[in-house]
């Protein structure tokens, strides 16, 4: 009877370790895909931000340009609906507030990294603003 009290509780003992290391596998699982998933939406809006950063950098450098400005609100125009999307996604894919810093600081550096890379120039600016009136960097519908 010992015996079998001692067998039932070490079986008893086994199962609570593994319904436990269950539970945190699982958590952390989900924890990690909520990780991903904000780090996936934070890239979307970093690269559709970076080129009309460019562009406010192109109006700071070679001072105000009523093109770039109408160009740049349009943009922003086309894309507003998806962009509340995604930072309402981001949100409730447990958005911090690192998160929002990050799409600052992110956005910013890839837009003066392009403009360093590119060369600052007149040109490069016109052709960012070309870039954002094509529409190729909209967000999809």
């Amino acid at each position: 009877m010992i015996k079998s009290n001692k067998i039932l509780y070490s079986i008893c003992l086994i199962f609570f370790i593994q319904c436990t290391s269950l539970y945190f596998i699982n958590n952390a699982h989900a924890e990690e895909k909520s990780f991903i998933k904000r780090i996936l939406i934070i890239e979307k809006i970093v690269s559709h931000m970076a080129p009309l950063g460019s562009i406010a950098m192109c109006m700071k450098k070679f001072g105000h340009n009523d093109t770039y400005k109408k160009i740049g609100l349009e943009y922003n125009q086309r894309n507003e609906k998806k962009l509340k999307e995604l930072f309402t996604s981001l949100k409730a894919a447990g958005g911090k507030q690192m998160d929002y810093d990050a799409i600052n600081k992110e956005g910013y550096k890839e837009a003066k990294q392009f403009l360093e890379e590119e060369g600052f120039t007149q040109q490069t600016c016109d052709n960012i603003a070309l870039f954002l009136h094509s529409g190729n960097n909209d967000l999809e519908e």
